[in-house]
C-alpha cells in the first residue's frame, strides 16, 4: 500500500468504545493519521474521514439504521470495519485470497465489532450473577472522572492504545487458523492409522478437521504440546462439547504411576478427570495411548 496520510474526525467530549475502535482501525491501516476530536463543521471540511459525528457515510446517530444480517445495527466502529477493514486485513496479509480476507474480516466482525456496535445502540445485554466488563465498559473507565485534571484527547488516545492489540490479535487469530488448514489436511492425508491424526505441531485444528473428515473417522487428535511433551485430544462430535470416545473412566484423573501401569507405558503426564485431554512426554506413548483407547 502506498505510503497515505489521513485527517480523521470524531467528536469531542465523552468517547465511547465505539469511535475509540474505529480509531484504532484507521491508524492501523494508515502510515499516519491524525484523530481530530471536533464538532466543528469547518474541521469536518478539512477531513479525509468523519466518523461518529456529521450525519455523513460513518455516523449512525439518525432515524435511519443499517442492520446486519444478525440484526445487530451498525455504529461508526462497524461502517468504518466495513469499508476500512479488508483493507487492514490485506494489508497485513498480502497474500491472502479475497476468501480468505472475506473469512477474517466476519470473523473479526463477530468477535469484537458486532458487540460494540451492539452496546453503542443500546442493545440489552444479558446480566450474570457474577459481573464480566464489556469492552465498551473498559474503554468508557478511560474518561476523566469528574473530578480529575486529566486531559480527555490523552485519555482518548490511551483508550486507543488500550485497543488496538485486542484489534491486531483478533485478526492474528483467525489469520492463524486459517493458516493452519495446509497442517491439518496434510496430516489427515498422510496419517497412518485411521482414526489418529497426529499433527507435527500445535495448531488450529477442529474445524478444519470438519472440513476434511467428513464421516468423522478421527476420534483422537495428537499434537505437540506447547509447554512440555504430547497432548492427546478426544474429537467432539460436530457443533458439541461431547467427545466421540472419552478416555476410559479408569485413567481419567488418576497419577501418572497408576496411568503408566495401565497404559503399559512409562512417561504419562496425566489424564484429564473430563476424560477428554491426555498427556504424555513422547509422542510413541501418545500413540500408544490412543490406541488403546480406542479398543478399551
Amino acid at each position: 500500500m502506498r505510503s497515505e496520510k489521513i485527517v480523521a474526525v470524531t467528536h469531542s467530549g465523552f468517547f465511547h468504545a465505539d469511535e475509540v475502535m474505529a480509531s484504532a482501525i484507521l491508524i492501523q491501516l494508515y502510515d499516519e493519521v491524525t484523530i481530530i476530536r471536533s464538532r466543528s463543521q469547518e474541521d469536518f471540511d478539512k477531513a479525509d474521514i468523519v466518523f461518529d459525528v456529521g450525519g455523513g457515510e460513518f455516523d449512525h446517530h439518525s432515524d435511519y439504521k443499517e442492520y446486519r444480517d444478525s440484526g445487530v445495527p451498525y455504529a461508526a466502529c462497524g461502517l468504518i470495519w466495513r469499508v476500512y477493514g479488508p483493507k487492514l486485513i490485506q494489508k497485513i496479509k498480502p497474500s491472502f485470497t479475497k476468501e480468505q480476507v472475506e473469512e477474517v474480516f466476519y470473523s473479526v466482525d463477530k468477535s469484537i465489532i458486532e458487540s460494540i456496535d451492539a452496546i453503542d445502540n443500546g442493545y440489552f445485554i444479558e446480566k450474570a450473577e457474577v459481573h464480566m466488563p464489556t469492552l465498551n465498559q473498559i474503554v468508557k473507565s478511560f474518561n476523566p472522572n469528574w473530578n480529575s485534571d486529566e486531559d480527555p484527547d490523552e485519555q482518548f488516545h490511551k483508550a486507543v492504545e488500550f485497543t488496538t492489540p485486542i484489534l491486531l490479535n483478533a485478526i492474528q487469530g483467525s489469520v492463524a487458523s486459517i493458516e493452519a488448514e495446509k497442517i491439518v489436511k496434510e496430516a489427515y492425508e498422510q496419517r497412518e492409522i485411521e482414526n489418529i491424526l497426529v499433527l507435527d505441531k500445535f495448531c488450529p485444528w477442529k474445524r478444519h478437521l470438519q472440513t476434511y473428515d467428513e464421516e468423522g473417522s478421527i476420534i483422537y487428535v495428537i499434537f505437540k504440546d506447547l509447554v512440555n511433551g504430547y497432548r492427546v485430544q478426544a474429537v467432539s462430535e460436530p457443533d458439541s462439547q461431547v467427545t466421540i470416545k472419552e478416555f476410559p473412566r479408569e485413567w481419567a484423573g488418576k497419577s501418572p504411576e497408576t496411568i503408566n501401569d495401565l497404559v503399559e507405558i512409562d512417561d504419562a503426564i496425566f489424564v484429564h478427570p473430563g476424560g477428554f485431554i491426555a498427556g504424555t512426554k513422547s509422542l510413541s506413548s501418545a500413540i500408544k495411548m490412543a490406541e488403546l483407547a480406542l479398543i478399551y
